[in-house]
């Protein structure tokens, strides 16, 4: 193959559509050199490499040099990747080809990469302009530093797109409609899918499960901020790269701390004004705000625990005072569950306030349990107990929000059980149920914040023990 003012070298890779080679110029600088034959496909890669030519100055973008045509072939040339190769042997750092010599990144790798990919990605978006194919295969290491490359797919995020990227790293409801503009939000869900494999050492295709051995504080931590970035429901997502990068600094809490002061000073807001409606003589106006305030439990919730002299396994609280229960499906988190050393026999009632990063919420109660957020549809409730009559299984809406605290009130007769959340009730079950110990945990792989869990009794009508341990 000749290029004019190229000296082709050899051969390193390939893209959608077309080939990459190592190419020197006549300054003897070695590039990135991509080819593309002539066809209907060439148009796409124009049309990414129109939109892209309007970025510069991002150390976390691949830089485009120079495009031009040969013959019935279209090539540019970019910033050649270091090579991870030895000899003769070249090995293009891609992300993807790490992993593979190093496994897995640590917590603080993985949030620093993030970081740079998320800059990069901010400028992009500024241009008004998605990616579409964000993957590790797809970033490189240009002298150490992360950039986002394979700049074929972007387009406007303004003009109609047929479905582009890469299964796994695509959201579930693009991958429904099949089509449809992509969008920032998009780009946002293929980099927490991107941290995850980085964190894990996994496959996209493993996601959300978690490694045993990597249970503890800081990849639980960051594991909840890519949960929030892959989230099933698209209205729970990071909205910007704003708001991922201050959850991947500061973390999911302070995040949703600054949502907690801001509802309450929303709700505050009618009172701040009576002095200024007053003088105005606007009375009525002030007041009708009340009804459309954030609902009460949007509010950061008490914290009201029983003691570890109640508790089958001894917990620990956070600095919020709060339970943080693990995945109960993995060796080594069994001590990770609540779980009451009494058995309770009907009539009972459990109270839990609890908020998950994952799919799943299980009550452990009448030596048996009710799953929210089912881990094979999370949308449905599940039933495993014995005894019931009636309403056993895939019994009725299970959906719970993720990172959201969610009132819960579990009834339980000697003959019915009757399952409310946030004050609405989701289902009756019929039955005869068993004296055992209450509980609560997750599984997947996630984490459970628990701020209340209490058993009223009729002989001890509010059973509320001290949060002190």
């Amino acid at each position: 193959m000749e290029i004019p003012d190229y000296e082709i070298l050899k051969r390193c890779g390939h893209g959608a559509y077309g080939e990459v080679w190592i190419a020197r110029n006549r300054a003897g600088v070695s590039v990135a050199l991509k080819t593309i034959d002539k066809s209907e496909l060439i148009e796409k890669e124009l049309a990414g490499l129109r939109s892209y030519s309007r970025i510069t100055g991002s150390p976390h973008l691949i830089r485009i040099f120079h495009v031009g045509e040969s013959g019935e072939t279209l090539y540019y040339t970019m910033e050649l990747a270091d090579d991870l190769g030895t000899g003769e042997l070249y090995i293009p750092a891609t992300l993807s080809n790490l992993l593979k010599l190093k496994k897995r990144f640590t917590p603080a790798e993985t949030t620093e990469l993030g970081l740079k990919l998320l800059a990069g990605l901010e400028i992009l978006h500024k241009a008004r302009l998605v990616h579409r194919d964000i993957k590790p295969e797809n970033i490189l290491y240009v002298n150490g530093e992360p950039k986002l490359s394979d700049i074929g797919l972007v387009r406007s995020a303004l003009q109609e797109q047929s479905l582009g990227g890469t299964p796994g790293f695509i959201p579930p409801e693009r991958l429904e409609s099949g089509a449809g503009a992509g969008t920032a939000a998009d780009d946002l869900y293929a980099v927490g899918k991107v941290l995850y494999c980085c964190l894990t050492g996994n496959g996209v295709e493993e996601y959300p499960s978690f490694p045993a051995s990597l249970l503890d504080e800081d990849y639980c931590r960051l594991n909840e901020v890519i949960l929030t970035a892959c989230n099933r429901n698209a209205a729970l997502r990071f909205r910007n790269t704003r708001e991922f990068r201050e959850a991947l600094s500061s973390g999911i809490g302070s995040r949703n701390r600054f949502r907690g002061r801001a509802a309450r000073l929303y709700r505050l807001l009618p009172l701040l004004l009576l002095p200024i409606a007053a003088a105005a003589g606007i009375w009525y106006p002030v007041f009708r705000a009340t009804p459309d305030a954030p609902p009460d439990r949007e509010e950061e919730p008490r914290t009201l625990l029983p003691p570890n002299s109640e508790l089958l396994y001894p917990l620990s609280q956070n600095e919020a005072g709060e339970f943080v229960l693990l995945s109960s499906n993995w060796a080594g988190n069994e001590k990770k569950q609540l779980i009451t050393k009494r058995k309770y026999a009907p009539p009972y009632t459990v109270h839990a306030v609890c908020q998950t990063n994952s799919i799943n919420i299980r009550f452990l109660l009448c030596d048996g349990v009710i799953i929210f957020n089912w881990e094979w549809n999370p949308k449905d409730m599940r039933l495993e107990i014995d005894g019931i009559t009636s309403g056993k299984h895939r019994v009725a809406n299970g959906e719970i929000p993720v990172n959201r605290w969610t009132r819960f009130r579990i009834e339980v007769e000697p003959d019915s059980l009757a399952i409310y959340v946030d004050g609405e009730l989701r289902h009756v079950a019929r039955g005869t149920f068993k004296e055992a110990p209450v509980g609560l945990h997750t599984y997947l792989g996630g984490t459970l914040r628990v701020r209340e869990f209490r058993i009223e009794t009729p002989d001890e009508k509010v059973k509320r023990p001290s949060s002190e341990n």
